[in-house]
């Protein structure tokens, strides 16, 4: 029996989070984001997302066409990379794209989008003057976006 799950809000991972928490944890964020994509009852593999622009950067590091190949397989099973539309796809600074994307995303079901990144960029996203008052994006960074994915993992996990 599958269990699905109506989230509170759609998960926008960032090239750093990426980077610096789920590349390097031990604690197999990729699997847990994997279980989150698949079983979100509204966005079956397109709960969780980054910027397009993001994904192809992480892709970039890798030249062998096998590995890139399975890179990107285990990647868009974890989210999905979305093309940002065209007035956010030409915004080079990738905070200002990202909050711009959350706030595009956030005017659909469930109408809120939590940006995950590292704690070093966290204050630069928050004094950024796109995120001012911007009430349905929220930023988690760190040890509480680590927390916020094992909470919807435990949500969509059979005990």
């Amino acid at each position: 029996m599958s269990v699905r799950e109506k989230f509170s809000a759609r998960l926008l991972i960032d090239y750093d989070f990426y980077n610096t928490v789920i590349k390097t944890s031990t604690d197999s964020l990729m699997m847990k984001l994997m279980y989150i994509n698949g079983r979100s009852e509204e966005y079956k593999r397109k709960h969780n997302l980054m910027c397009s622009k993001s994904f192809e950067k992480i892709l970039s590091s890798k030249t062998d066409k096998e590995e890139k190949s399975q890179l990107e397989a285990i990647l868009k099973a974890s989210f999905k990379p979305l093309d940002e539309p065209r007035e956010i796809l030409n915004v080079e600074n990738e905070i200002e794209r990202n909050i711009k994307f959350a706030i595009e995303l956030a005017f659909i079901s469930p109408f809120r989008t939590i940006i995950l990144t590292t704690d070093e960029k966290k204050e630069v996203y928050e004094e950024n003057p796109h995120y001012t008052d911007v009430k349905p994006v929220f930023i988690k960074s760190g040890n509480d976006a680590v927390l916020l994915i094992e909470s919807y993992y435990k949500k969509v996990i059979l005990t």
